[in-house]
């Protein structure tokens, strides 16, 4: 006798971690912002995560689309529970240059610290334009249960985004006299000596980032805007969001200039 169930989508509803200095506010995740999602299978009874071996799939891109409000499943074709085995989970956004890497990121056990790992190499955060968070990399780490088939088919697995790269703002206003209105002090440029802009990073647990030699950068350049006396967020007028890789403490040149007054 043949038995047949009928298929379960597979779906995700991912939170934003809270975070005091982030471009994406507060724990919304954004519906815009698409996800790409590792799962490894196991049977039932195996150890979470060590017995989970079996790539189930691998960088599966996961879109809101028409789906419930903050939930996520696949795209452009949905991703099926398998009838027996369990799944655990891990994922990081569609941000910066992921989706164009030559090389896919990879999913990897790391024995010392139990815990399957999300490896990319040569990540470039961008200038993120389009939707919030597309230059702020989040993931969330491997989830710490499996899950099996689902017996209702309004279940969704609840992750939370964690934040892998660093938020930068910069602003500047002036006193009395050069933010005083009609005066014509300006700031010209902002340029950081050696911003690392690409770079290495294992998410797992956290993100464990590996830099390279920086470059010239500039975080704000124009024809030169006039200092008030109320800050003005200087990297807003160059980028939506100014996103950065972890890395130490780089110099900041400022370029001004002024006129005389009589």
């Amino acid at each position: 006798e043949v038995q047949y169930d009928e298929p379960s989508e597979i779906s995700l509803a991912p939170f934003a971690e809270m975070s005091t200095k982030t471009a994406v506010d507060g724990t919304d995740y954004p519906d815009g912002l698409n996800m790409y999602v590792f799962a490894n299978a196991g049977v039932p009874d195996a150890a979470v995560p060590a017995g989970y071996t079996e790539p189930y799939f691998a960088n599966a891109e996961f879109a809101h689309g028409s789906h419930d409000d903050n939930v996520f499943g696949g795209y452009p074709d949905p991703y099926y529970w398998p009838n027996v085995k369990k799944l655990i989970f891990s994922g990081y956004s569609k941000s910066g240059n992921v989706a164009s890497l030559t090389t896919k990121p990879t999913y990897t056990y790391n024995q010392t610290a139990n815990t399957w790992e999300i490896n990319i190499n040569g990540y470039t955060p961008g200038a993120g334009t389009v939707t919030p968070g597309d230059n702020d990399l989040m993931w969330f780490p491997t989830t710490d249960t499996s899950y099996g088939k689902p017996t209702e088919d309004s279940f969704t697995v609840d992750v939370t985004m964690k934040h892998a790269c660093a938020w930068v703002t910069i602003k500047i206003k002036g006193d009395a006299i050069t933010g005083k209105t009609g005066t014509s002090w300006k700031i010209l440029d902002l340029t950081f000596a050696d911003l690392v802009q690409t770079g290495n990073v294992v998410l797992g647990k956290n993100a464990k980032w590996t830099t390279t030699t920086g470059t010239s950068f500039d975080a704000y350049t124009g024809d030169g805007t006039a200092l008030t006396t109320e800050l003005v967020d200087y990297t807003q007028l160059s980028y939506k969001d100014l996103v950065v890789i972890p890395q130490t403490t780089k110099t900041l040149h400022i370029k001004y200039s002024y006129v005389s007054q009589k």
